[in-house]
């Protein structure tokens, strides 16, 4: 039998050019048996009608139409529709490689969990995702929890750590249906962000096996109306309700130092993220204030605690070891300081 994947595209305020270009890119896949399921999220301008074009045309195009409910509410919704043994979500401003789609299933045999790696694409330029720079494919239980654990603290404390970023996102993954159907898994509707990586944790919690593979097959558009790259003004409070959601998550970090230590250096991760993409960032109408905000944070829970507790001993020196001192030192200033420094050197560098 030849097995079917679901492909999953939320669809929302997003430019007729790029959707057109998702949406064939998909249809014209070198590996056909595909259920391609676009949902319009109470789309505003013409994408909904957009879908229902294609799907009159291809009939393995379903096009749900809903009220707005964001983008986690249209994944779930499209789980629950989806009949494929195997599910990918593509971004609708996004694209992808042609054979995408074949080479995933190729390595599906034996897998519970499919990975690759993807372009970056900004205007006219391309280049390819830093990635794990190996074909891999892990069944070694004590593996499988090293990944697990460089997962959930985002940042490798050794070069020797194997760490594959596209892990950590819903796009080129090939997921199996009943894995999430069993273990009743979705994304947290309540989250702006952050839902996709805890999605994926919690996938990760059940599978045995799965493989990596070191080709760019999908396209990732960097441009100034992705989320990634726009401020948002919950992002302290939602950061902050992620971690803890984690903590539920993950009841090792209770019974376990490695896992305890993991879940604490993530805290100081994100706290230093949180520097750059809200406390510092342009659009912070209350930037000023800055700093006086950041250590009220960091007198909260979970940041308190945690980054204080963060052993540091089992980590190689590195940038990552040297902020995450600051912070357990309490250096707020020199912290801030640090980041400005290396926001005015990528610039220079032209780096974003």
């Amino acid at each position: 039998m030849v097995e079917k994947i679901s492909v999953i595209v939320p669809v929302y305020k997003i430019k007729e050019q790029y959707l057109k270009e998702c949406i064939e890119s998909i249809s014209k896949q070198t590996y056909s048996n595909l259920e391609i399921i676009l949902v319009d999220d109470g789309s505003p301008d013409n994408c909904g009608e957009i879908c229902d074009l294609y799907a009159e045309k291809d009939s393995r195009i379903m096009v749900l139409h809903q009220k707005n409910q964001g983008v986690s509410m249209a994944r779930n919704n499209a789980i629950q529709k989806a009949t494929g043994e195997w599910i990918t979500f593509i971004d609708a401003d996004d694209w992808i490689e042609k054979n995408m789609c074949e080479l995933a299933m190729e390595k599906r045999d034996g897998n519970d969990m499919v990975v690759w790696n993807m372009y970056l694409n900004k205007d006219a330029n391309q280049q390819i995702k830093k990635n794990y720079e190996k074909d891999l494919s892990v069944d070694d239980e004590k593996l499988l929890e090293k990944i697990n654990l460089n997962f959930l603290r985002t940042i490798s404390l050794s070069k020797d750590e194997i760490r594959i970023p596209t892990l950590e996102g819903p796009v080129c993954h090939l997921y199996k249906r009943s894995i999430i159907k069993e273990n009743n898994i979705r994304f947290d509707s309540s989250l702006k962000q952050g839902e996709d990586k805890l999605f994926n944790y919690e996938y990760h919690k059940y599978i045995k096996r799965f493989t990596y593979i070191n080709k760019p097959l999908y396209h990732y558009r960097l441009h100034g109306e992705s989320t990634t790259h726009t401020f948002f003004a919950g992002n302290a409070d939602t950061s902050t309700r992620i971690l803890k959601k984690y903590y539920e998550l993950e009841p090792r970090i209770n019974t376990s130092e490695t896992y305890r230590n993991t879940y604490c250096v993530r805290v100081g991760v994100i706290a230093y993220f949180l520097i750059g993409k809200y406390f510092l960032h342009p659009d912070n109408p209350n930037r000023k204030n800055a700093f006086r905000e950041f250590k009220i944070l960091m007198n909260e829970e979970p940041y308190k605690s945690a980054i204080a507790a963060i052993d540091l001993r089992v980590m190689d020196l590195n940038l990552n070891k040297i902020k995450l001192w600051l912070l357990k030192h309490r250096k707020y200033r020199s912290v801030f300081l640090y980041y400005n420094l290396v926001n005015m050197i990528q610039k220079i560098r032209g780096v974003k």
